[in-house]
């Protein structure tokens, strides 16, 4: 199974009404506001929009206006620097870990204020990206670093090695005996190589618009379209997302401090008004919507 083989629907145009009604269906309206990205957007990077200064500044005052009130799940950094004891370096891996715990918590507490927003009809504002081109009605809205990985077996096919020797009649039985052996190991990795697991794990730039999830693989782009995406499993609680396509597109993962907003955004363009009653966002969305 090949992992980044990409399929488009069968309709027309993406842009035309019966696909974007896919993403959002009749009755859920929204407000999307171009301008500068703020500290919501991290690693993006942004064109400034001089006619949407006061969008941009009206969007950081509501990031603002609200505190942190619920606790971070339970996982935490799983990169963060063990402390050492003593000396200047137990101070310079305290701040390393700090600095990976801030990071996570940011991420955490911008997608219970973005669900708060978005219950309200708001999106995040877009931002502009550079290199992959975006189609004519399609809105950048978030650009941040994942961990990816895909889902799929190998075909489980070996060489088999045949070892012709000549000579004495123990000799040939040894040089039969060794050939036997290698065949052997080369059929049992074959074996544990057709398992079913995660593989390609990576690092990538992972761009989030209204269309779909963008991931700059070691193998080029690859288009998570939200109207190919037949599962959606947001897992909060171990900071990841997990997407599954039609049959022949192996299900992609990505993990990471961002996974909250990535769970966030994909809910809402996968489920349209009903994303705030999924029970898997619970975490973020009964502390976020309004009372």
């Amino acid at each position: 199974m090949m992992p980044n083989v990409e399929r488009r629907s069968s309709c027309s145009s993406r842009c035309a009404p019966p696909c974007r009604n896919r993403c959002r269906p009749n009755g859920f309206t929204r407000q999307v506001h171009g301008a500068k990205a703020g500290r919501l957007l991290a690693v993006a990077t942004v064109g400034a929009r001089a006619d949407t200064e006061d969008m941009s500044a009206w969007w950081d005052e509501q990031l603002a206006a609200y505190s942190p009130a619920a606790p971070l799940p339970a996982a935490q950094a799983p990169h963060a620097p063990v402390s050492a004891t003593g000396g200047p370096q137990h101070h310079q891996h305290r701040n390393h870990a700090a600095a990976a715990h801030n990071e996570w918590h940011w991420w955490w507490n911008h997608a219970r204020i973005t669900a708060r927003l978005l219950a309200r009809g708001v999106d995040p504002p877009a931002i502009e990206v550079f290199g992959p081109v975006l189609d004519q009605d399609e809105e950048a809205v978030l650009s941040t670093g994942m961990h990816y990985s895909r889902q799929y077996g190998g075909d489980g096919r070996y060489q088999k090695a045949d070892l012709l020797i000549v000579g004495r009649p123990a000799v040939m039985a040894a040089g039969f005996a060794i050939s036997a052996a290698v065949n052997h190991r080369r059929k049992v990795a074959a074996r544990r190589e057709a398992q079913v697991r995660w593989r390609d794990h990576q690092y990538v730039q992972v761009i989030a618009t209204t269309d779909r999830l963008l991931c700059s693989t070691d193998k080029g782009w690859f288009s998570a379209w939200y109207e190919n995406v037949t599962e959606f499993y947001p897992d909060l609680q171990s900071w990841s997302v997990t997407l599954g396509f039609e049959p022949g597109v192996a299900p992609l993962r990505l993990s990471g401090p961002p996974a909250p907003m990535i769970c966030l955004w994909a809910a809402t363009c996968l489920l349209g008004e009903h994303w705030a009653n999924d029970p898997r966002l619970n975490a973020l969305v009964h502390c976020a919507l309004p009372t």
